[in-house]
C-alpha cells in the first residue's frame, strides 16, 4: 500500500442528433486483490501486510465535521510517520475527499456506517455509501456497526 497506483477513467455520454456532451464524469479508482488468509494473515495484492491502525473520527476541535482538506492531509501525513497504515471510521461515511487522500497515501480504511435499526432507509444508505465510495482502492473492510444495538 505504500505506493498505490491509481488510474483515471473519463465517461461522457453524448446526444446521437447533435454530438452535444450531456454528461461527463471522472472517476479514480484502484485496482487490488484483498485476501485473509488463516496462515498467513491479510494479502494485499499477494503481500502479507501487518495492519497497524487508528480509530479516527472524522472532526476537528474548532471546525466540527466541515475540515479543510488542507488539515485531513496533515492528519494523514502525521498519522502514516507514527507508522499507520489503517483508518477506521467512526460511526460515518467519510467525505470523498478524505477517502482521495487515503487512496493516494496508499492508507487501508474501515468505511463505516451506523446501524439505526432494520428499516428500508438505513439499508438504501449503507448501499448507497457503498456505491458511491467502491471504486476507493483504500476501503478493504465495509463496517454497518461497532457499537451494541437492538
Amino acid at each position: 500500500p505504500q505506493s498505490p497506483r491509481l488510474y483515471r477513467l473519463s465517461v461522457a455520454v453524448f446526444d446521437a442528433e447533435s454530438g452535444a456532451c450531456l454528461d461527463e464524469v471522472e472517476v479514480t479508482f484502484g485496482v487490488r486483490q484483498v485476501v485473509f488468509d488463516a496462515q498467513r494473515g491479510l494479502l494485499l495484492n499477494g503481500v502479507p501486510v501487518k495492519i497497524r491502525g487508528v480509530c479516527n473520527h472524522q472532526d476537528f476541535a474548532g471546525v466540527g465535521t466541515a475540515m479543510p482538506m488542507g488539515l485531513q492531509h496533515f492528519r494523514i501525513q502525521k498519522m502514516k510517520e507514527l507508522g499507520v497504515n489503517a483508518w477506521r471510521m467512526s460511526h460515518n461515511p467519510p467525505n470523498p475527499e478524505l477517502l482521495d487522500g487515503l487512496d493516494s497515501a496508499g492508507m487501508l480504511v474501515w468505511a463505516e456506517t451506523r446501524k439505526f435499526g432494520d428499516n428500508l432507509q438505513w439499508i438504501k444508505d449503507f448501499a448507497d455509501m457503498v456505491k458511491r465510495d467502491r471504486n476507493h482502492p483504500s476501503i478493504v473492510f465495509w463496517s454497518i456497526c461497532n457499537e451494541g444495538w437492538r
